[in-house]
């Protein structure tokens, strides 16, 4: 397999806003081996991107998710498969290499954003003031930390606005997700 992103120590990773500080939902997930099984072994989420990763067992492992154009064949330039981010699914089966074993690590967390045209569907959907020149992007943020799984919501844009519809929105529809799949939270 080609490598296509970055493996680096980072000081400064990016960090989404809490829920206290944002309104967002961070719920525990309670069927964490349930969830983790879909995240790294079925193709539910294969079309999110990754924009970052951090895995802590003997060492630390951390991701940048943004793809080195230049690394890429023309072909592979050309076949629209790669973006700015890599997908989920050609990065997890690293991701499941480094987390499996007889212990748990000490702690992971995995930021993916959610698909492009999954997020024009989002925003039509739910008649949202969004537009794609702002760049729109929903994010999650699944980590492991003192032996508790979380899913924190975010979402980012170009532009600044006081809308909290399309918070609201992805909200509820990560909610919908985790329904579907499943997998039992708690607030």
């Amino acid at each position: 397999m080609k490598w296509l992103v970055s493996v680096r120590y980072s000081l400064h990773r990016s960090r989404l806003r809490t829920d206290a500080e944002a309104g967002l939902i961070s719920p525990k997930i309670l069927e964490l081996n349930r969830f983790m099984s879909v995240l790294l072994k079925s193709d539910f989420f294969d079309d999110y991107l990754l924009k970052e990763a951090n895995i802590k067992a003997l060492i630390e492992y951390d991701f940048d998710g943004h793809i080195f154009k230049d690394y890429l064949s023309e072909e592979e330039k050309e076949s629209g498969e790669y973006g700015r981010y890599i997908k989920w699914k050609n990065i997890k089966e690293t991701a499941f290499n480094l987390i499996k074993g007889k212990k748990m690590p000490l702690g992971f967390s995995f930021l993916l954003i959610f698909p492009e045209k999954d997020t024009e569907r989002l925003i039509k959907d739910n008649g949202l003031l969004l537009v794609p020149e702002n760049n729109p992007r929903f994010y999650i943020r699944i980590s492991f930390e003192h032996g508790e799984g979380r899913i924190l919501t975010g979402m980012s844009s170009d532009v600044f606005s006081l809308d909290k519809a399309p918070m609201e929105a992805w909200d509820l529809h990560v909610r919908g997700l985790l329904k579907t799949l499943k997998i039992l939270t708690e607030e």
